[in-house]
């Protein structure tokens, strides 16, 4: 795979170069030269970055835009509940509004919790706003006493 199909895929799936470096292992600079021109990739980096997007179990799932995984702090706020508390019931599948997305970062594992405004909407009668911030398991909330 070519370094502009790679570009591709990763708009047409949301995938952030934040989020490709942790899925390949390449820094977001040499991620940011890519993509600014500045250099090339080798044919090694081609390869970790097309591995990345091949690996059914290391892609996000932000190629389905009803979901985003900047909402989890607007949903605790809207239903008064810690973000702890909606992260358990959303991995237990207790919401059908929501979905946790397992992947790993290097030897690291990782969840990013994704959020449908839509049903989300339809079940609570509130519309969340994005604030632009990604919400994931490395994120301090603990639930008061």
């Amino acid at each position: 795979m070519d370094f502009e199909t790679i570009r591709q895929e990763m708009a047409k799936r949301g995938i952030s170069r934040k989020e490709m470096s942790e899925l390949s292992g390449v820094s977001q600079g040499s991620l940011s030269g890519f993509f600014t021109g500045k250099t090339k990739p080798s044919k090694e980096t081609l390869a970790k970055l097309s591995k990345a997007l091949e690996e059914p179990d290391k892609k996000p799932v932000t190629f389905d835009p009803r979901y985003s995984p900047h909402l989890l702090g607007e949903a605790s706020k809207a239903l008064g509940q810690c973000q702890a508390s909606l992260r358990s019931g959303i991995r237990k599948g207790a919401f059908s509004w929501g979905r946790c997305i397992e992947h790993s970062a290097g030897k690291k594992k990782r969840s990013t919790f994704m959020i449908d405004r839509q049903e989300f909407y339809e079940s609570y009668g509130i519309m969340l706003e994005i604030p632009g911030k990604d919400v994931s398991d490395g994120e301090k909330d603990r639930c008061a006493g």
